[in-house]
């Protein structure tokens, strides 16, 4: 946050659908002063591309010895 404002990234399900969300937004300055605002969100739906990936079963489901190695 700065004299501006401020810029927050909000997760979204990619399955939410579209439509305008309340939400509630606080901020804390360095003093712990804080500001509550009562906001809207608005989600829009948007293509994605698909990718569909194939791995070999032994990184789908390591053996003992990937496990141990993983770890």
């Amino acid at each position: 946050p700065d004299a501006v404002g401020a810029i927050a990234l909000l997760p979204v399900g990619l399955d939410a659908p579209a439509g305008l969300y309340d939400i509630s937004a606080a901020l804390a300055d360095k003093k712990g002063n804080t500001i509550s605002r009562e906001l809207k969100l608005q989600v829009s739906v948007k293509e994605r591309p698909v990718e569909h990936l194939s791995l070999p079963e032994r990184m789908v489901t390591p053996s003992g010895k990937d496990l141990e190695r993983i770890k």
